[in-house]
């Protein structure tokens, strides 16, 4: 029998997301000078960003591991105009009917120096909620602002100044 004519089976286990081609992440929208941005300014690319971060929390999906890498810029439309959307959402987690938080048994989600500080921390009682993708959404707002810089420090900082609040301004700050 061909694939053509095959029924999907409801036994897989996987389930496959596809998402168009995209021009470049927003670590290449910040740090790249020779980018073309389409006239897609930083504060209209953060708020299609904390857009689409709203409808997955409106959906009770926490994304656990937002930062620039995962954030696309698409490729121009037939008006020339781009536009931000989410990615990579391997490490989601979609909130049980009446739950607002999760468990922390599936260890650290996340990328190293953009996981929220509650989720770092050993003393918290409380399991993490949507608002682990409030703080990354924080250093990833401060990442364009200072046009590359991370709220915390560099890369090899990061994880330690992130539970102790220890902020490292950028370079361009005061």
């Amino acid at each position: 029998m061909s694939s053509a004519t095959s029924a999907p089976r409801e036994t897989v286990q996987f389930q496959y997301i596809a998402i168009e081609l995209c021009a470049a992440s927003l670590q290449e929208y910040v740090e790249r000078k020779d980018f073309n941005r389409h006239g897609l300014e930083p504060a209209m690319l953060l708020q299609q960003t904390m857009s689409g971060l709203a409808h997955l929390h409106s959906l009770n999906i926490v994304h656990r591991d937002l930062k620039p890498h995962n954030i696309l810029v698409s490729m121009p439309n037939a008006h020339g105009r781009v536009r931000a959307m989410i990615s990579d959402f391997g490490l989601c987690k979609k909130l049980a009917v009446g739950r607002h938080s999760f468990s922390r048994r599936s260890g650290v989600p996340g990328t190293e120096g953009w996981i929220a500080p509650e989720v770092l921390s050993e003393d918290c009682k409380d399991n993490p909620t949507c608002a682990v993708d409030i703080f990354s959404s924080g250093c990833v707002f401060y990442y364009v602002v200072s046009q590359g810089s991370h709220p915390f420090g560099k890369s090899l900082q990061r994880q330690a100044n992130i539970p102790t609040g220890h902020i490292q301004p950028g370079p361009s700050a005061n």
